[in-house]
Parts: structure tokens; sequence; C-alpha cells
């Protein structure tokens, strides 16, 4: 790497054109992994409704139902750089390291990991749409507002809607009457670099690189989602091997979809893009009480699947296997639930099967 020594010309390094943390104070933070590289989050199952008798009162007691979610850390990012005292002489002290620690920071690790937020948020969240055309002034509104029925109908809360919209959604989004633009302040961090709203999200500009590639936009409640920060450290200290500064930082953290809130995390997914796993098939190959039957879904993927009528793509009960596996399932069995998944792309929608008696 080059080091370019000063002879005269400014005292000014130019820095790259950067934002601060689009995601910061708009996600959740709730869970603690103080002492744990891990946590299981468990989720209760609540009971339909029954017709109350008169004669035999409320029934039979069923055991409130319930199912684990395990998030794990994954990310482990560090920098270490240094600032040789004889080069920074040399070069009108605009080496100074507290600047160039703030830089670091403000370009490297929170674009990293806002982006991998938004990754996580696009390939595990509960709901992915194709859209039906390219996006455009007059058909990006009602993209919006589909998001916006996904929400309604799946009962997530109203408030705390956020709408990560591409830099070329936004453009359009400008144009319509429906936007509403905000003067957000600087004081509140969940409304930092909040633009405006439109069909009651709070619309985050998103430059098109945060964004995986083919996704428009990620709808998210905040509730939905867990931004988990363990380790947050950073130094400037003298070297021990040369004459100067050593700027060091290490980052420990990752990203979750809460499983049972999995719906509060939309995706809509450029048209004509491939970049969600297939539905799975189970085909059915036996006969008898006990059935074979051969799953299948994206070449490469894995499949997930329960039987005790968990979301597979979450819960700690789900088994995993390859494409094209033949398993053997009892007869009868209901509540079945499948799931395909694969490295950077989108989870599939869910197969939910009741294996029928043969």
């Amino acid at each position: 790497m080059a080091v370019n020594l000063h002879s005269k010309y400014r005292d000014q390094i130019e820095q790259q054109w950067t934002l601060n943390s689009l995601i910061a104070g708009k996600l959740s933070s709730k869970y603690d992994f103080t002492g744990n590289r891990s946590i299981k989050l468990s989720s209760i199952t609540t009971q339909a409704l029954a017709t109350y008798s008169r004669s035999t009162g409320f029934g039979s007691a069923v055991e409130v139902a319930d199912w684990l979610q395990e998030f794990t850390l994954s990310q482990e990012k560090s920098f270490n750089m240094k600032i040789d005292a004889l080069n920074a002489s040399d070069q009108n002290g605009i080496k100074a390291a507290g600047p160039i620690l703030a830089a670091q920071l403000r370009e490297q690790v929170v674009p990293y990991f806002d982006k991998w937020a938004l990754k996580q948020a696009a390939l595990y969240g509960g709901k992915s749409v194709v859209l039906g055309a390219a996006t455009s002034k007059s058909n990006i509104v009602g993209y919006i507002t589909d998001a916006r029925k996904h929400f309604t109908d799946a009962l997530i809360p109203e408030g705390d809607r956020y709408l990560f919209l591409s830099s070329a959604d936004y453009a359009f989004v400008l144009q319509s009457p429906e936007f509403i633009a905000v003067d957000t302040g600087e004081g509140d961090i969940a409304m930092k670099g909040v633009v405006g709203k439109i069909a009651g999200f709070w619309v985050v500009e998103t430059p098109t690189s945060y964004l995986p590639t083919s996704v428009r936009f990620i709808a998210i409640h905040k509730d939905a989602f867990v931004v988990a920060k363990k380790v947050e450290q950073t130094r400037i200290i003298d070297s021990e091997s040369f004459i100067g500064k050593l700027l060091q930082g290490l980052f420990y953290g990752d990203a979750f979809v809460v499983g049972v809130k999995a719906d509060g995390v939309y995706t809509a997914i450029a048209n004509g893009a491939s970049i969600k796993c297939a539905t799975p098939t189970a085909t059915q190959g036996g006969v008898g009480h006990t059935d074979d039957y051969t799953l299948a879904s994206t070449a490469g993927s894995t499949i997930y699947y329960t039987s005790d009528g968990t979301d597979p793509r979450f819960s700690t009960t789900a088994t995993a296997v390859a494409t094209g596996t033949v398993i053997t399932l009892a007869a009868g069995g209901t509540g079945w639930k499948f799931a395909a998944k694969k490295a950077d792309l989108i989870t599939s929608d869910i197969l939910t099967q009741d294996m029928p008696i043969v």
C-alpha cells in the first residue's frame, strides 16, 4: 500500500463519502448475549378457541406449546493499522490517530454491519415477493402498498415500520403525491436517515450497494429483527516494534430475523431475478402405512423440515437434508412443514403438507 510523503500542498485528507448507520435505532437490540455466543429464544404457541360445553365444561386441558430458535453470533471483524512517526512527520500531520480512527469506523465498520444486517433480513425474512414488473414511477407505490397489506394481514403492529428503499426507487417515490417528506431533526437516532413516510412506513433512502443484488426494498418492523453487538472495542496505542501508533478495532455481533415475528420482514425482489429458493416439493413414492417422499427444491439447496408444526426456517427441531433426499414419514401425520435454503439465496416459501394414509 502506498504511503505518500507530502512536501507541501493541503494538510487535509479527503475522506470517502460515507453515511452513518442506516439501521441504528430502527431495529431491535433487546436480547442480551453477555457471556454467551448463542442464546435460545422460546416462543409460545397460543391455542385456538373451542366451544364451551355447559355439560362437560372446558374439556381436556392441553399443554401450552412452545418452540425454540437459536441465535449464534458469527461476525468477528477487526482492523489493525499503524502510523509510523517518521512518515507522519513528513505528511503535514494529516495522519492524526483520532480522525483516522473515526474515518475507519465511518467508512468501513458501520457500512459493513449495515449491509450484513440488511442481507440477513432479505435472506431470512418471513415474506419475499418477486415483483410483477420492473419498478417505475407508476407502480412503485402499489408495490409498497402490497407490503403494507401483508403487514396488516399478518397482524404486524402499526408504528416502528421501516422501509429500506433503494435510491433508484426512492427517486420514483419522491414524485408520488402519497409520499410525505419529514424533517426528522438530529436528536432521535431512530429517525436519522429517515426521509419521509409512505403507506405507514418510515422511508430510509438506502444506497443500492447496501441492499443484496436485485432487492428493491425491505420492509421491517422493529420487533421482527434483532441487531446484536456484543463487542465494539477500539484503541490507539504506542507500538513496541516501531515508533508510532497502532490503531486497532474488534467487533463481534450479528443480525437475526425473530422467527415468531418473521412476517414483519418483507423483501421485494426485482422482476425476473432468480435469487430465491424454489418452494420445496414432497413427492410420494411409497405404499403402506409408512411412505417415502422425495424432497426437491433449487439445485444445491438444503431442505429443512419439521413435524411438530413449528417453522422449519427457524426452529431448533428442524431436520436438514439435501434436495433430492428421500425421507420416510409416518402416514396420517399433520403439520409437516418444509423450507429450502442455499447460500446467498433468499429462503423459499414454506410447504405445509399433511401426509395421507395409504
